[in-house]
């Protein structure tokens, strides 16, 4: 028999006390991510940070921002001044000093063209995050 594959936009945490996942993804505040594969994510002072990726036509470069103890998703994906980083897939995401940053993966030029990154990118400001 066939099998099916899905992207999915769900959160969970995993407790190790009681060996227990549990879904955080409804009910929820703000409007969550799309769903996607392959995304940076990053931790800083209660706030978790996603960014890029691929859904099931392109490869993206949004940034969201979760708040845990609300359970909120806010979309950081405008800029306020300067070059959004480029579309990326399978890319990392690092937090230090009031800054995200991602490093390589797998990107997608204009024109379509997909190829190893070596960049290196500041993707956002992040203000739990000094």
């Amino acid at each position: 028999t066939g099998s099916t594959t899905m992207i999915l936009n769900d959160l969970h945490v995993y407790t190790p006390a009681t060996r227990e996942w549990t879904d955080l993804s409804s009910p929820a505040a703000g409007t969550p991510p799309e769903a996607r594969q392959g995304s940076g994510f990053a931790e800083s002072h209660g706030y978790l940070y996603l960014f890029g990726g691929r859904n099931t036509a392109d490869f993206l470069n949004d940034l969201h921002e979760y708040h845990i103890a609300t359970r909120t998703w806010r979309d950081l994906s405008v800029p306020t001044g300067g070059t959004p980083a480029p579309v990326r897939w399978n890319s990392r995401l690092a937090s230090s000093g009031g800054l995200l940053y991602t490093f390589g993966g797998i990107v997608k030029d204009g024109a379509g063209v997909i190829s190893l990154g070596n960049d290196q990118w500041v993707v956002g400001w992040c203000g739990a995050c000094s």
